[in-house]
């Protein structure tokens, strides 16, 4: 029994070692390093309140009466409207579409092509990083030659081939995300070239065939950057109007019916009503960041076996 509590007692006191080895560490920092994080530290707390003094702001404009918004909008409100928030939800409507159905459109627009636009430059970034078959550079080379051209160049050919096939103001307009080719691709192509393949041998070893081996072995050590993208990807699609108003015009997003809402307040004389609708179209978009806020801080694009 002596032995047994003679390691315990070596085991806390090794424990209680590091603490105090960690306490001094952090208290023996360079001066310079201290005041360079202070002023980091300063400068982000700058950015921080100046993006929540917007929200504030808008949230208060969204409060006040239009001639007030429009001759002294920094000031505090002459009276306080809060109906104009449930007066902008109900005035919020598009081709017969309210604001609940454009978040819905919104959504499964977002989510949707998310979704297809990241897995599919998954799949094709594994096949082009792992494997050796042919047509394997000019399917690399065809995606950087994608991202250089304008939308500019390809708009009208694609606009055509969207209402020849019938994909405008339907779901199936969602395989258009279904190319695998764009930003996501070269970041994931990136990653998995540095990622060691000792993981799939072992899988193949073990039985494991190639679906296998990508779905459980693959993607786990992605999780990270197909995260971060894929939030990033939502992000822009939420805020993309463009699309909705050419291709889902009977279908219109939350993003496409406040652009077209911003024109008809602006001839209705009633700016407290835009700011308050765009004030609440603020808040699922901001929700959604609160939840993922922590992966979209992670990519980490370094992978394999660590030393």
């Amino acid at each position: 029994m002596s032995e047994i509590e003679n390691t315990i007692k070596n085991e806390s006191f090794s424990k209680q070692s590091k603490k105090r080895r960690k306490k001094t560490k952090l208290f023996k920092k360079e001066p310079s390093r201290v005041i360079a994080e202070i002023i980091m530290f300063i400068i982000l707390a700058i950015i921080c309140g100046s993006y929540l003094y917007i929200l504030f702001w808008g949230f208060v404009m969204g409060c006040m009466e239009h001639s007030q918004v429009v001759v002294d909008p920094f000031s505090w409100p002459y009276e306080w409207h809060f109906e104009h928030y449930i007066e902008a939800f109900r005035m919020l409507e598009v081709n017969g579409t309210n604001m609940i159905q454009m978040i819905g459109n919104s959504l499964w627009m977002t989510f949707g092509g998310a979704f297809l636009d990241v897995f599919c430059s998954l799949m094709l970034a594994y096949a082009c990083a792992k494997f050796k078959f042919f047509g394997r550079n000019i399917l690399h080379g065809t995606s950087l030659v994608i991202m250089t051209l304008p939308i500019i160049g390809s708009g009208g050919s694609f606009y055509r081939l969207i209402y020849n096939l019938g994909l405008n103001d339907s779901m199936l307009y969602l395989v258009t995300f279904c190319t695998g080719f764009g930003m996501q691709y070269i970041i994931l192509y990136g990653f998995m070239q540095n990622l060691s393949w000792s993981y799939a041998e072992a899988a193949y070893i073990d039985g494991a065939n190639e679906a296998q081996v990508f779905f459980k072995v693959m993607i786990p050590m992605c999780i990270s950057p197909i995260c971060a993208l894929f939030v990033l990807r939502a992000i822009g699609i939420w805020n993309d109007y463009g699309t909705s108003l050419l291709y889902l015009r009977q279908m219109p997003t939350l993003a496409t019916g406040l652009y077209i809402f911003k024109t008809q307040m602006t001839y209705k004389v009633r700016m407290d009503i835009l700011i308050a609708a765009s004030m609440l179209s603020i808040i699922p978009v901001l929700a959604i960041f609160l939840i993922f806020n922590k992966t979209l801080l992670d990519l980490d694009l370094s992978g394999g076996i660590k030393g």
